[in-house]
Parts: structure tokens; C-alpha cells; sequence
């Protein structure tokens, strides 16, 4: 079928970005949420201390969770399976 993407193909297809404007913090809260339980299991705390008035910022949400993400799993895997990450907003 023209057009009809089945597969590797259909995953490997580019998302639509959709920029909007958002609350970083809430983006950091809802990533961490997501990794919290990974790092128990390498015996990792997260801890948070976000800043209270961070502004707004036009970007596309899922691609910001996935650079938080990342990060936070990159740091989690260099760790050597205990201590504490601190995220910080400046």
C-alpha cells in the first residue's frame, strides 16, 4: 500500500514536534517520577530541590522529558550502585 509504513520503518518515522510552552519543573518532576524507581535498584537517590519561579520556555515536551531522561539514567549508570543525585535548578 503507497504510503503505509509497516515495521522498523514506522517506528524509525520522524515525530511531529509540537513546541509549546512549557513548565520545566513539571517536566523534571514527571522525568524523575519515571526514574525513581530505577535508581532504588541500583541503590541511588534522587533528590530534587527545583526553583520556584523558573520561567516558561517554547519547547516541544517530549524531547525535553528524553534529554532529562538521559541524563538522569547516565548519571544513574555511572554511579556505582549507591548514593545520591541532586538536581538542582539554577
Amino acid at each position: 500500500m503507497p504510503g503505509h509504513r509497516e515495521g522498523p520503518a514506522r517506528i524509525l518515522a520522524p515525530v511531529e514536534e509540537q513546541y509549546q510552552l512549557l513548565d520545566l519543573n513539571k517536566v523534571i518532576e514527571d522525568t524523575l517520577f519515571l526514574v525513581t524507581k530505577q535508581a532504588l535498584f541500583f541503590n541511588i537517590k534522587l533528590v530534587q530541590n527545583l526553583a520556584p519561579e523558573l520561567p516558561r520556555v517554547l519547547a516541544d515536551g517530549s524531547q525535553c522529558q528524553q534529554v532529562f531522561m538521559n541524563i538522569l539514567m547516565n548519571a544513574v549508570q555511572a554511579m556505582d550502585e549507591r548514593g545520591t543525585i541532586n538536581h538542582r535548578d539554577a
